[in-house]
């Protein structure tokens, strides 16, 4: 799980988010992904998809998976065991985030 803002706008999309319901919305480069807060579904160009886990807010930040958000935008994602780190290609951009006992950091993006 990652900030919303911090994953989205890497995309390049705009990020609202109506806290009474709940929703996030994120759209922009011919995508549009649609969520809501403790669900385990989400939209993807208007198609229904589940999520491996729900998006959640925790103190005042609004967290979503990494890698459906990575991969709703047909991002290749892989996973390092050894090191713990996750490496997001797209758009022949990189980011490469390590987690560790204080959740996950950026180590590179370009």
């Amino acid at each position: 799980m990652v900030p919303m803002r911090t994953v989205f706008t890497w995309f390049g999309l705009s990020v609202q988010f109506w806290p009474e319901a709940g929703a996030i919305e994120a759209r922009g480069t011919g995508k549009t992904i649609g969520m809501w807060l403790g669900n385990n579904q989400a939209k993807v160009d208007g198609r229904l998809m589940r999520l491996d886990a729900a998006p959640r807010e925790i103190n005042s930040t609004t967290y979503v998976p990494l890698a459906f958000a990575a991969r709703a935008m047909g991002a290749e994602v892989q996973w390092t065991e050894k090191t713990k780190t996750v490496s997001i290609r797209w758009s022949g951009r990189m980011a490469t985030m390590r987690v560790g006992q204080r959740g996950m950091r950026t180590v590179s993006c370009g």
